[in-house]
């Protein structure tokens, strides 16, 4: 019963084993909802470790699982994990920016030194 009710921790305890700056590399030039839906799942994975049981004992107490060191080590390290993506989405957001301001600033430039002769304004189309 505890293991199908925590299959989730699996998929949590391979991201926190697997990360590294690599890890976070990868995730340059991702579309914002895969970065929204990364960072929803560590929020959900972290609401549910907070919300366990420090102890689980199996039905015929024949078992009990002290929860409390999975938590402790987990917890932190999703948070640890959960701050680099943000401070990482917030660097690409500002370099993104800028190449946008740039590529804008491009087309203002060339919008402003649009030629008036019918030859010249249907070539100045076609670039």
């Amino acid at each position: 019963m505890f293991r199908t009710r925590h299959l989730w921790l699996v998929e949590a305890y391979q991201m926190v084993h697997m990360w590294s700056l690599d890890e976070l590399e990868k995730l340059r030039g991702w579309k914002p909802q895969q970065y929204q839906n990364r960072i929803m799942q560590l929020k959900k994975w972290l609401g549910r470790l907070k919300g366990m049981a420090r102890l689980f004992v199996t039905r015929n107490r024949i078992l009990v699982l002290d929860c409390l060191a999975i938590q402790d080590r987990m917890v932190p390290l999703l948070k640890s994990i959960k701050l680099d993506i943000l401070s990482f989405l917030k660097l690409e957001c500002e370099n993104r920016t800028r190449e946008l301001i740039t590529d804008l600033t491009e087309a203002i430039k060339q919008m402003q030194q649009k030629p008036t002769e019918y030859v010249a304004f249907a070539f100045y189309l076609s670039k």
